[in-house]
């Protein structure tokens, strides 16, 4: 067996990175594969502190992970139909709080935990009995991580390891993103290394970064990287000896991942100094298969501190008029009587796209109080963001929510799901909830944040 490859695992505050502890005392081949676990932490009724026998399954659930490269935290509040909505949501939220404090007394980075609550939006049994109000009353927890398979060789054994000629270092970053150096620039460059990769909406949101072209087509990304030397490396290094191999993890429909550029219309973008994006024709991205695992492949020759690489692909939007109108459903925003909408943005959680509204200005009077975009089914807890104008001319911000809590309308909507949704057809017909509904209302207590 030749030992040509070492892993690092790697955490990421904003733009820097920090090596975790997997220091080996050993050469090691290693891999690492993506994992999940789910539990639920249920509650007595009317209450968000956690009852001795949850948090016996908590303690139990954090032995499980503790030990491996955790990438990322949900946690998802539910309440029983009892009490008023806007009770309910509060509840919900802090039931999420703590489970929350639990894990950041374990140590936890609270960065790596993401909160959403819906009240009683969201049962996973009947709210006529106790038995179904029991099992709604809950968090769901969904812990991402890496699970490292190693295959030690004790300390004084010697291996080709020793030697880094022709030897890869794997650094996986928590969002799943592998950068492959040669391990002979890496050891000589590690203190001045800075990354910074995008992969999700939260990412998106964080950073700000956005989704367009220079042509104003919206994308879909499947991930985007920036290298940077910082100014502890040697001015004169201008490129890499030899190029970086930048691997974003390529989904599994099989496993109910995000299918983002399945259709193997994958390109590369630049960033530009605006903060749009320009295709790449003179690079190319590659689908590769590393220990069974595929990924979306780039190099990266020299580093990009200016901006970022981004492996995309176009949204509907692209697609001929009858394709979209088939594909791409209509989604309408509208605001109070009186209020101007100035700019609203959906950020899609899976894959990671963002919609765009603006006023409605297709009609011969123009609706300022509604926008509207299209959109394909996508599946996940999206989350929305407004600008608008109050009746008096001020300006309002509605901060960032899950879009689940956004009223909204079930008629003539398309992308179904098999869940139940609470709002009733005409007040009396229960009917299916849907990815995106074909309208949303934002209410004035909306915008009041």
């Amino acid at each position: 067996m030749r030992y040509n490859k070492q892993h690092y695992y790697l955490t990421m505050n904003a733009s820097r990175f920090t090596l975790l502890a997997f220091v080996f005392c050993f050469a090691s081949w290693s891999s690492a594969q993506k994992t999940e676990i789910t539990e639920n932490i249920y509650f007595d009724t009317d209450k968000f502190d956690i009852r001795s026998l949850e948090k016996e399954k908590l303690e139990a659930l954090w032995n499980k992970v503790k030990n491996d490269s955790l990438i990322a935290i949900t946690l998802s509040g539910n309440t029983d139909s009892d009490a008023g909505q806007s009770y309910n949501l509060v509840l919900s939220k802090n039931r999420c709080l703590s489970v929350q404090q639990f894990l950041l007394d374990k140590g936890v980075s609270k960065d790596l935990i993401r909160i959403d609550y819906f009240g009683e939006d969201k049962p996973i049994a009947q709210n006529d009995n106790e038995e179904g109000k029991r099992q709604n009353r809950r968090v769901d927890i969904i812990i991402q991580l890496f699970r490292p398979n190693v295959s030690e060789v004790p300390c004084g054994t010697k291996s080709p390891i020793d030697n880094c000629i022709g030897v890869d270092t794997i650094i996986i970053l928590k969002n799943g993103t592998e950068l492959v150096f040669n391990k002979c620039e890496f050891l000589e460059l590690q203190d001045c290394l800075e990354f910074k990769s995008i992969r999700n909406s939260d990412e998106l949101i964080e950073s700000g970064v956005g989704l367009n072209t220079v042509d104003d087509v919206p994308l879909v990304t499947c991930g985007m990287i920036s290298i940077c030397l910082s100014d502890k490396c040697d001015p004169g290094k201008k490129c890499f000896d030899q190029a970086v191999k930048v691997r974003f993890p390529y989904p599994n429909e099989a496993n109910g991942e995000c299918s983002s550029c399945l259709q193997g219309r994958v390109g590369l973008f630049n960033m530009t100094q605006s903060g749009t994006w320009e295709p790449r024709t003179d690079e190319k991205i590659e689908i590769v298969e590393v220990n069974g695992i595929k990924y979306y492949q780039l190099e990266i020759k020299c580093p990009n501190c200016g901006g970022l690489k981004n492996c995309d692909c176009p949204r509907c939007d692209t697609m001929d008029k009858r394709q979209r109108k088939i594909s791409c459903p209509k989604v309408k925003l509208k605001l109070p009587v009186r209020y101007e909408l100035i700019h609203a943005q959906i950020f899609v959680d899976c894959p990671p796209t963002i919609i765009h509204f603006e006023p409605d200005l297709t009609k011969k009077i123009v609706r300022r109080n509604m926008g509207k975009s299209r959109t394909m089914c996508y599946a996940g807890e999206h989350r929305i963001q407004a600008l608008a104008l109050d009746p008096k001319g001020d300006t309002i911000r509605m901060e960032i929510r899950p879009l689940s809590q956004i009223r909204h309308r079930i008629v003539f909507s398309k992308c179904k799901t098999d869940n139940r949704d609470n709002q009733r057809i005409l007040g009396i017909f229960p009917g299916k909830s849907r990815s995106f509904y074909r309208k949303y209302k934002l209410r004035r207590k909306d915008l009041k944040s």
